[in-house]
């Protein structure tokens, strides 16, 4: 019998920050998370996508964000994310990119980590338009 480890983490702000990134990495490497969950907006599933392949990568998850380094570290493995989106408005989840902010130096930009997660048929059953 496999032992079940239940780790939440709160506090995903809206622009997701590196800090709460990075928090969210040593809580799933701490805790060995095989798995990540993102439940929540467009701004959790975006943390959830940096900190599942964070998770893998030795070195700072800011490097993995496109900010202006001539080669920024693109991640080729994550832990599996699962999303459950709270708001069907921001596309997040139906994308593999995320955009993060660096409260230290005020930049604000893009990762492509290899995080997908889309539901097709929940997705097909949505109403093609707002009742």
């Amino acid at each position: 019998m496999s032992e079940e480890i239940e780790q939440p983490l709160e506090g995903i702000e809206p622009n997701p920050r590196i800090s709460s990134v990075k928090r969210g990495a040593v809580t799933v490497r701490d805790n060995a998370c095989d798995l990540v969950i993102a439940l929540g907006g467009g701004s959790v599933m975006d943390a959830a996508k940096v900190i599942a392949a964070a998770v893998l990568y030795d070195g700072d998850p800011w490097d993995m964000i496109v900010h202006g380094l001539p080669e920024p570290h693109v991640p080729s493995r994550a832990l599996p994310l699962i999303a459950v989106p709270t708001l069907a408005a921001t596309g997040s989840g139906m994308n593999y990119s995320a955009v993060i902010s660096n409260e230290d130096t005020k930049k604000k930009s893009f990762a492509c980590p290899p995080a997908r997660m889309a539901d097709i048929q929940t997705k097909n059953r949505l109403p093609r338009s707002p009742p």
